[in-house]
């Protein structure tokens, strides 16, 4: 026995269940239909079925196919890890206040870097501040990202 829609078989279960708990009263015999698809038109679909009201009263159900959408590849985050542990400052530059910290190995997202690209600016709890790059592994960073100058 060929298999064209595979889960078909489940969707008419489930429509059958439907309609039994529903009251309604379905036809044990099943009249084959035109012939679907081939594979090849089957690609790039998803089968689903349709439970279709006849004026006899009984319901059939009837395979229709809908176009899916490929999976968009999901964006890349800029983001810094700490190689070591890190602190995290109000401004670019060891002078400036220590307002929080990276553990080795955890990961901020980053908001945009200052002049010269060696401090990143990053979320930190439902804050920001500034890390130093030289203490990060940094990935997926546009060349478009937000510069700030201090």
């Amino acid at each position: 026995m060929s298999h064209r829609y595979p889960g078909l078989f489940s969707a008419l279960a489930a429509a059958c269940l439907t309609a039994s708990a529903c009251g309604m009263l379905l036809s044990t015999s099943v009249t084959p239909g035109p012939p679907g698809p081939s594979l090849e038109e089957v690609v790039g679909t998803s089968v689903a079925a349709t439970l279709t009201a006849h004026p006899s009263g009984t319901p059939t159900a009837e395979p229709t196919a809908t176009q899916t959408q490929p999976p968009t590849a999901t964006a890349c985050q800029p983001t810094v890890t700490a190689d070591v542990n890190a602190n995290v400052r109000s401004a670019p530059g060891t002078s400036h206040a220590v307002i929080g910290s990276l553990r080795q190995g955890q990961s901020a997202h980053v908001v945009a870097t200052d002049e010269t690209a060696t401090w990143w600016y990053i979320k930190l709890g439902g804050g920001h501040g500034w890390i130093a790059a030289r203490v990060t592994t940094a990935v997926c960073i546009p060349n478009d990202l937000a510069v700030i100058a201090y």
